[in-house]
């Protein structure tokens, strides 16, 4: 699984550390104010058909923006379908350089502000048919 600092206009990184949490159990760490690429490996046992990806925050009133997760599966990308149908919608209008404009928002600060590129969602669905 790995995902990125999203290259939107409003970034943020947590103020505390985050544990990245998939299908109920941690698999790794955020650090606080540290923007980077991030990569997680899955243990096999713990992909299912259908997979929930969410992230706890150590601090109260604590967020982070991230760019679309991403769950590698031999070599297939899967994203979770939401986020799947926004990246179509905007290759549809602007071309298939948009698709990884914006991101995400994950947390619950007060200062995490949506915008049509930057939406809030703070669990991750990744669905793994028979070909995944």
């Amino acid at each position: 699984m790995g995902s990125k600092i999203t290259n939107a206009k409003t970034q943020r990184t947590p103020r505390g550390t985050v544990s990245v949490v998939w299908n109920g159990e941690v698999v790794g760490q955020i650090q606080p104010q540290t923007p980077q690429t991030y990569s997680f490996p899955i243990p096999g046992s713990n992909l299912k058909a259908a997979n929930l990806l969410e992230f706890q925050f150590s601090e109260e009133d604590d967020g982070m923006s991230l760019n679309s997760p991403l769950l590698t599966v031999q070599g297939n990308r899967v994203y979770d379908p939401r986020d799947a149908a926004n990246r179509e919608i905007r290759t549809g209008h602007w071309g298939q350089g948009a698709a990884d404009w914006g991101g995400f928002l994950v947390g619950t600060s007060a200062q995490l502000e949506e915008s049509p590129f930057q939406r809030k969602q703070n669990e991750f669905c990744f669905v793994l048919t028979e070909t995944k």
